[in-house]
């Protein structure tokens, strides 16, 4: 049944984004999203699976991706240069908050209950396959 729910909540999504909005992980998980007066607008699901509406004002100043943390539209910390290291690993489908520090991946992760949590990385940089949220953990596979 969960994964159902977040299938149909990905087609839910990327139908009810309008013209011109970012990128971003939020992509994944609101919907009704909106780009007005220079703010960013979305419904979106907090920790316990209740939608609430969310503005970001002046999102086009975030520096890396935005994202959904507990119902509220968050710009990433993330510099454009992590994301591109990490576009092609699934992890970003499912994970918010992206931080690197030297050998150390950092990330907010969802479980497949729809809760969020953090979890880290250690080595990500040798790893040769694919960045995974396997269940709300951080794991490289091969």
């Amino acid at each position: 049944m969960t994964i159902a729910y977040l299938a149909t909540s990905v087609v839910m999504t990327a139908s009810a984004a309008g013209p011109g909005v970012p990128s971003g992980s939020y992509l994944n998980t609101c919907v009704q999203i909106q780009q007005h007066s220079g703010a960013l607008t979305a419904t979106c699901p907090d920790r316990s699976g209740r939608w609430t509406t969310t503005a970001l004002p002046r999102f086009v100043s975030c520096r890396g991706g935005i994202s959904n943390q507990d119902g509220q539209l968050t710009c990433d910390s993330r510099s454009p240069v992590v994301w591109e290291v990490f576009e092609h690993d699934s992890f970003l489908q499912s994970c918010a908050s992206v931080v690197v520090e030297r050998e150390m991946l950092y990330a907010r992760c969802q479980v497949v209950s729809g809760a969020w949590q953090s979890t880290r990385l250690h080595g990500w940089e040798s790893c040769a396959g694919d960045i995974a949220n396997i269940n709300g953990t951080l794991r490289c596979t091969c």
